[in-house]
C-alpha cells in the first residue's frame, strides 16, 4: 500500500550534506539473488567511511572515493554458509544455516568487503570498526539520533508483490499474508523479508506517522532514483555501524570459514560479540538462522 508524502519535511542524506560532503552511496542493483542484506550492510559501511573521512579532513575539497563491493561480502557469506565462493545457489534463503544480518555484521568487521580507491592499487579488504545489533524494535528517538550523526542504520522489513511499484513521492506499508507450511507459519507467496539502509526520517504531514527514507538495492529505477520510504512501525531487526578513518585493511588471507558457528540465542539477540568459546580463544560466534 502506498501513501502520498504530501507536504512532509524530510531530514535525509539524499538532500543533505555532511560537513560539506555528500556521503550517501549510489544505489546498486542486487540482481536476481536475494542479497539485500549484504548490499545494505556494505552500503552502510561505505556511508560511515565517507562520514569519518569528513570528520578527519575538514576541507570539503578533499574527497573520499572509497567504493565497497557488496557482491564480495555475499561471496564470503557463501563460504561461511558451507558453499564454494562462486556457488550462488548457496544464496537461496532455504540454504541458510546462519542468521544473515548477524553474519553480515561479522563479515563487515572481521573479513571486510572488496574496496577500491585512488589511494591504493587494485582491491583491498576494507572493514569497519563496529557493527552491532540495535534490537528488534528500538525507539524512534534512538534511531533518529544515530541517523542525524551520520551512523549507518540497517533495518529489516516485509515487502509484498507491490513493493517495486513504489513511486518517488510515496511511502510504503505492507500487510503481510501468512500460510501454514509443515506445521510452521510462513510468509505467503509474493511476500518476503527485505533489508534496507535507512538514510533519514520525517513525520507525515497529515497522519503524523513517522517514516524513514531508505536506500534500496533494486537499482536507480526503484522509487525515486533508488530511494524509497517506509513507515517506521513496519521496520524490525535494526543494526548500527560505525568506524573511524582510515578504515581497517584486512589481510586477504583472512577467511570467513575460520569463524566458528554457534547457536546461542543470547549471542544472537545481542548481535555479534567477541566471546570465549570455552577454550579461551575469543573467536567470533555467528548465530544460527532463525527457523
Amino acid at each position: 500500500m502506498y501513501t502520498k508524502i504530501g507536504a512532509s519535511v524530510e531530514v535525509s542524506w539524499e538532500n543533505r550534506l555532511y560537513k560539506g560532503r555528500y556521503i550517501l552511496p549510489r544505489p546498486m542493483q542486487q540482481g536476481r539473488f536475494p542479497t539485500c542484506v549484504f548490499f545494505s550492510f556494505t552500503k552502510g559501511g561505505q556511508l560511515v567511511i565517507h562520514r569519518s573521512f569528513a570528520d578527519k579532513y575538514q576541507n570539503p575539497k578533499i574527497q573520499c572515493d572509497i567504493l565497497l563491493d557488496p557482491e564480495s561480502v555475499a561471496r564470503e557469506f557463501v563460504v561461511m554458509n558451507g558453499g564454494q565462493r562462486w556457488d550462488w545457489n548457496f544464496l537461496r534463503k532455504d540454504k541458510d544455516r546462519l542468521d544473515r544480518p548477524a553474519a553480515a555484521a561479522c563479515l563487515m568487521t572481521e573479513v571486510g568487503a572488496d574496496g577500491e580507491s585512488s589511494r591504493w592499487e587494485g582491491k583491498r579488504k576494507v572493514a569497519v570498526d563496529k557493527c552491532t545489533y540495535l534490537g528488534h524494535k528500538p525507539s524512534f528517538d534512538e534511531v533518529k539520533c544515530l541517523l542525524d550523526t551520520g551512523k549507518a542504520v540497517m533495518a529489516g522489513m516485509i515487502c509484498g508483490p507491490d513493493f517495486d511499484g513504489l513511486g518517488p513521492d510515496e511511502i510504503y506499508s505492507c500487510s503481510p499474508q501468512y500460510v501454514w507450511r509443515n506445521g510452521k507459519r510462513r510468509l505467503a507467496e509474493g511476500f518476503e523479508k527485505h533489508m534496507i539502509l535507512l538514510i533519514g526520517h520525517a513525520k507525515h504531514d497529515e497522519s503524523g506517522s513517522i517514516y524513514t527514507p531508505f536506500l534500496n538495492s533494486h537499482g536507480c529505477s526503484f522509487g525515486g532514483g533508488g530511494i524509497g520510504r517506509v513507515f517506521f512501525d513496519d521496520l524490525r531487526c535494526f543494526y548500527v555501524m560505525d568506524t573511524k578513518y582510515p578504515p581497517k585493511i584486512i589481510d586477504k588471507e583472512s577467511s570467513p570459514s575460520k569463524l566458528r558457528l554457534g547457536h546461542d540465542e543470547q549471542k544472537r539477540d545481542a548481535g555479534l560479540a567477541k566471546t570465549e568459546d570455552g577454550k579461551g580463544s575469543g573467536k567470533y560466534v555467528v548465530p544460527a538462522r532463525r527457523q
